[in-house]
Order: C-alpha cells, then sequence, then structure tokens
C-alpha cells in the first residue's frame, strides 16, 4: 500500500525478489505479471530478473514461456547468460525435448557464449532423463 501512494519507489532489487517469491511458489504467472509490473513502473529488469521468470517456467516445463522469456530478454536488449541458457535446458528436461535442448545449446555457442560444465551437466541431463545413452555419450565427449 506504501508503494501504490508512491511514498516508496522499489528497485530492481525488490522487483526481483518479488519475481522470486513468485518462482518459489510455483507460480509462473504470477512471477510473468510481476515482471511486466516492474517494467510498466518504470524499473529495468536486468538478467536476473529475466532468468528467474526462466527458471520458473523450467520448474513447470515450460519450453514455450520459457524461450519466449529469453527472446523478451533479448527485445528488452539484455544479453543471456549461461544460466539463462541452463533454465532452458531445465525446461526441455521436464518436456523430455532433447532436439530442442540441443538447439538451444548451439544457438548459445554461436552466440559466442563458453559452455561451462554446468551447461554441459544440464544437456547431459536431458538425454539421461529420457534414456538416450548414445546423445549423452556423443554431448559428454564434447566436454573434453
Amino acid at each position: 500500500q506504501i508503494v501504490s501512494r508512491g511514498q516508496v519507489r522499489p528497485d530492481a532489487a525488490a522487483w526481483n525478489t518479488l519475481i522470486n517469491a513468485a518462482t518459489q511458489a510455483g507460480d509462473a504467472t504470477r512471477a510473468e505479471h510481476w515482471l511486466a509490473t516492474m517494467l510498466e513502473s518504470g524499473v529495468a529488469p536486468n538478467v536476473r530478473s529475466h532468468n528467474t521468470v526462466l527458471y520458473a517456467h523450467a520448474q513447470a516445463g515450460n519450453t514455450e514461456m520459457a524461450e519466449r522469456g529469453l527472446q523478451r530478454m533479448l527485445a528488452d536488449g539484455i544479453e543471456p547468460n549461461t544460466v539463462s541458457f541452463t533454465f532452458l535446458f531445465h525446461a526441455c528436461t521436464k518436456a523430455g525435448d532433447g532436439d530442442r535442448a540441443e538447439m538451444w545449446f548451439d544457438h548459445m555457442r554461436a552466440a559466442g557464449m563458453q559452455a561451462n560444465v554446468v551447461n554441459f551437466g544440464a544437456l547431459l541431463n536431458v538425454f539421461a532423463k529420457s534414456r538416450d545413452f548414445k546423445r549423452a555419450e556423443k554431448w559428454f565427449a564434447r566436454m573434453h
């Protein structure tokens, strides 16, 4: 109520805490709502704001919404980082979509990002969960 009366202007950290609360509650729709409200209030989201929403969609296994989140991030002029892509891989794991995970891994590399052990682990997990051991072995070999 104090915020709505204009007595306090929340900064990005405050908005991120609110977005994170919705994410921790498993409510991706609410996390999206708070990200949009943050923008409407004139506070610029940062990579953490967007990554938190990506994580919410990843937890739900909603690859389409996670992808839209990444595209919105780019539209807002915010460069995704390796964490952003790790969350996309988690969404692909929940959805059992190895092809999509590979596509995003290739996109990440094409954007000039160096994959780290967490990225590779998340990608391997996509194939482990779907029992596609040949592809898991292929990607494991690419780690070295």
